[in-house]
């Protein structure tokens, strides 16, 4: 069960408390439309909370385990967003690796250039080929890529510039 799936189990019961724990029923409150750290915050403040009320909260038949549960879910949920905060990381050190790449490729390609048009100045037919060569193609980006930059030019062909 998801992590606000069982706060809202806990919140949900927190109602039938007795009459004796007055305010109990405010203690188990969330949000529902905070980010997932807000809702790990307040998981584990409703966890510690819970756990101080763990008999009653039996008493009403809620599992004997409902508050380690709570604990796996949350854990659950920062392993997730750690995880995902990784693969945003990944993924730009990625693109950042590749775009270096592809800009020492640009630079070797602009600093072949000259010296292919002056050893075969009077070979048209090499440097044709040498045009067509050098055309690279880059393949289409969203506007933003995972390196925060805009990429609204991306997807054109580049070429090193001729002298």
């Amino acid at each position: 069960m998801p992590l606000r799936d069982k706060l809202e189990v806990i919140r949900r019961t927190a109602r039938s408390l007795p009459s004796t724990m007055a305010g109990a029923e405010d203690r188990f409150r969330f949000t529902r439309a905070s980010g997932d750290q807000a809702l790990i915050n307040a998981a584990r403040g409703i966890a510690q909370e819970a756990q101080a009320l763990k008999a009653e909260f039996v008493k009403l038949e809620m599992p004997a385990t409902f508050v380690e549960d709570l604990g796996a879910a949350i854990d659950s949920l920062v392993n997730a967003d750690r995880e995902q905060n990784d693969s945003k990381g990944a993924r730009k050190r990625a693109v950042a690796s590749i775009d270096g790449a592809v800009e020492r490729g640009m630079d070797a390609a602009r600093r072949l250039d000259p010296v292919i048009r002056n050893k075969f100045a009077d070979r048209p037919d090499v440097l044709a080929d040498w045009e067509r060569s050098r055309h690279i193609e880059r393949a289409p980006r969203t506007l933003r890529d995972g390196a925060g930059n805009d990429n609204e030019g991306a997807g054109h062909n580049d070429h090193p510039p001729t002298p």
